[in-house]
């Protein structure tokens, strides 16, 4: 049996076949329950997160395969996205009339009207 995910360490093909795996099967996510974290890099995927708290923290996603159930992220808490689920942010934000307020995380647009995801 392979050893728990780091919660703190960044993907790696490890963490990314793991996140596949866990696409397919959600029941085989790491489970964190009644957990407090405060000032921390929290890497997401892999893993369900039952009724925890998130305070001041960053939250990092590449794949978007996790699951928060009655948890709290709270207004300090930064969320990062990369991979996969960054593309799928610059997709959702490719039809928000507030897409320029997040330069960061939307579709480049081009001159013609069009925009590009790459």
């Amino acid at each position: 049996m392979t050893q728990p995910l780091n919660l703190f360490q960044p993907s790696s093909p490890q963490t990314s076949s793991l996140a596949a795996l866990a696409a397919l099967f959600p029941s085989l996510l790491y489970q964190k329950t009644n957990q407090y974290f405060r000032n921390q890099r929290i890497f997401l995927d892999g893993y369900t997160f039952t009724r925890c708290r998130f305070d001041a923290c960053e939250l990092v996603t590449y794949k978007g395969t996790f699951v928060f159930d009655h948890c709290v992220i709270g207004d300090d808490t930064i969320i990062s996205y990369g991979g996969e689920a960054l593309k799928i942010v610059q997709l959702f934000n490719s039809k928000s009339p507030y897409w320029n307020l997040f330069p960061n995380i939307v579709a480049q647009r081009n001159l013609d009207g069009t925009f590009t995801i790459a």
